[in-house]
Parts: C-alpha cells; structure tokens; sequence
C-alpha cells in the first residue's frame, strides 16, 4: 500500500473492515497536502474488480459498500488535490504581493497611487502579466492600481507604467 499506515488515519473507522478487504487499495499519499487519494485509472480497475467479486458472490453486501464508500472518497480526495494543484500558484502570488517588502517596494517606486485614474483610494498591488496567463512573482510584474481599476483589469495584460501600452 502506497499510503501506508497515513492512509490508515484518515479511515479510523473503517480500518478494521480495509484489514480484511480482498482488494488492496493503492493510496496515493501526497506530502504537500497530507491527504490520501485514488488516481482515476485506479478507480476503473477497483470499481471493475469489485464487481467481478459481486458476480461471483465473493464479497457481502456490507463489505462492497464500504469499498464503494472509500472508492468514492478516493475519487472525491483526488479531485480535491487537483484543485488545490491549479490554485496554488495564486496562493502564492497573494502571498508574494501580501509581503510588506513587496507592498513597500512597489509604493516607494511608483508612490500609493493607481497609475490608471491616479486615485489614492483601496489602492492594491497587480500583476501586469497576470498569474492565470502564466505571470511570474517578480517586482518588475508588478503596478499599483485601484481596486476597481484592477477588477476592470481583470486578466489582460496591461501595462499602465507605460501609459496603458501592453
């Protein structure tokens, strides 16, 4: 088992049912998010095996449906992860641009002011290049605007440090 006994953890109530089981899951364990999963093709193969025991009546109706129950979970951790895998470089972006020497570098270089309408209200840090479209956590990927100016943004790319040219 891939999982070893951290796959063991999170299915406390089940453990002494999975001991018994006649079909190993093969947990995925993910160190960064500290879940266990089950790829999609895994699922296939165990749905397939489990219903070739229930033809041949070599699994009770109680013990397919705990299969079925982590199974499902298995499916639903996985799909958890790959979320959590697409919105990570956001997270890390707000994390880059939170920093108070990010924040102070960008005031100091262009002052506490949206380049795009000069106003000095909820003024918030952009990415000229944003993180959806493959923008990177550099200093010179970044411009101060205004909040509504940075929802009008949204994800095009431009600059206004050069007058709104992208």
């Amino acid at each position: 088992m891939a999982g070893g006994k951290k796959g063991f953890i999170l299915y406390a109530d089940v453990i002494h049912t999975v001991e018994k089981l006649p079909i190993d899951l093969d947990w995925q364990w993910d160190e960064r998010f500290h879940k266990c999963f089950l790829y999609p093709k895994q699922v296939n193969k165990y749905h397939n095996r489990l219903s070739e025991l229930r033809r041949n009546k070599q699994i009770s109706h109680d013990l397919r449906r705990v299969y079925n129950a982590l199974i499902y979970l298995g499916r639903k951790r996985y799909k958890e992860f790959q979320e959590k895998l697409r919105n990570q470089p956001r997270v890390d972006a707000q994390k880059f641009i939170g920093e108070k020497k990010t924040r102070n570098y960008i005031f100091n270089k262009y002052g506490k002011i949206c380049l795009r309408c000069g106003s000095l209200e909820k003024i918030t840090i952009d990415h000229i290049i944003p993180i959806y479209l493959n923008g990177t956590n550099v200093l010179d990927n970044l411009q101060p605007l205004c909040s509504s100016c940075n929802l009008w943004k949204g994800i095009k790319i431009i600059d206004f440090r050069n007058n709104g040219k992208t």
